[in-house]
């Protein structure tokens, strides 16, 4: 219903998850957890969907909503935590490519999709923030994965973008946070991840300085 639901019917289940987010009962919290897969797959097609099809399809109250709506899950760690690697890669891409997106093309979007810039204005921090917690509440080892793997696959496109100067930013933020993540924190695996980055990219030592995945 959320991918292809009206949007009134969008809206009814997006409300419909954020009660059963901050719901109390154990047994609404356990159903979370087994459907968070599912909930974060349909978060990432309808956060295609509002932003491709055109103001009569999906008002620019609704994107407004919605985007809020994102980040208020994003803020719950147990269902952040709960969604599996590949989930969260394919959603944290497409918050960064929108978010990208809507930081360059703010004159654009606000003929588009009708918004003032206040209101784009606010669309961009609030993806910006609901990156963040998903920082902060994702597992952090998948977390170095995932942005590992959006930045050998984006790099494999250009040796600089806009969108590896964001990876980059969250891996340093994540970075910063290493103090406190040391007793959960799997060093292998980031250290496996690294090696592959390594592999394809820092085959020429020369170049090593000029490569922004090396230097991070």
């Amino acid at each position: 219903i959320l991918v292809q639901g009206s949007v009134s019917n969008k809206l009814d289940i997006l409300v419909f998850i954020h009660e059963l987010a901050i719901s109390e009962e154990e047994e609404n919290k356990r159903f979370l957890r087994r459907k968070a897969n599912m909930i974060f797959e349909a978060l990432k097609l309808v956060l295609t969907q509002v932003f491709e099809k055109s103001e009569d399809e999906i008002p620019s109250k609704f994107l407004l909503y919605y985007i809020n709506m994102i980040h208020k899950l994003c803020s719950i760690r147990s269902l952040v935590k709960s969604t599996s690697e590949c989930y969260l890669r394919d959603f944290c891409e497409e918050v960064l490519v929108r978010l990208l997106a809507e930081d360059e093309e703010k004159e654009e979007a606000h003929e588009i999709r009708q918004l003032n810039r206040v209101e784009n204005d606010m669309l961009v921090k609030t993806l910006n923030s609901t990156m963040l917690r998903v920082l902060e509440n994702a597992d952090p080892n998948d977390m170095f994965g995932i942005l590992f793997d959006l930045l050998i696959k984006h790099r494999r496109v250009n040796n600089y973008s806009k969108i590896l100067g964001l990876i980059i930013k969250c891996v340093l933020k994540l970075t910063k946070a290493l103090e406190q993540l040391v007793s959960v924190i799997k060093p292998e695996k980031i250290l496996l991840k690294s090696h592959f980055y390594l592999l394809e990219f820092g085959l020429d030592p020369s170049k090593f300085g000029e490569d922004i995945g090396i230097k991070t």
